[in-house]
Parts: C-alpha cells; sequence; structure tokens
C-alpha cells in the first residue's frame, strides 16, 4: 500500500503518515497547513515524501 509522510527535516520526526487510497494531495496539504503550523511557524522544512509499504 503506498502512503504519503509527513516530515519535519528539522526535528527528524515523521508527523503524520496518510494513505493514499482515501487522502488526495489536496486533503494532506490541507491537514498539514491546520495540524503542523506550530513547526511551520518556528520555521522548520516540512516535506511531504511517498513511500510504499
Amino acid at each position: 500500500m503506498s502512503y504519503k509522510e509527513v516530515y519535519c527535516t528539522d526535528c527528524d520526526e515523521i508527523l503524520g503518515k496518510y494513505s493514499t487510497k482515501y487522502f488526495s494531495d489536496r486533503d494532506i496539504d490541507e491537514m498539514v497547513r491546520q495540524y503542523c503550523s506550530l513547526h511551520i511557524k518556528e520555521g522548520h522544512r516540512i516535506s511531504i515524501r511517498q513511500t510504499n509499504v
């Protein structure tokens, strides 16, 4: 199954993992803006990367 991970490169931490079967890129972007706003406001670099499990 394919997943997209929301990853903070400054903290070296996975902030979320979302299935591409249920969440579109648009949905994931919206969740990142809502739930990872603290990291973004502090200037952390957030990336979304594809994983296959």
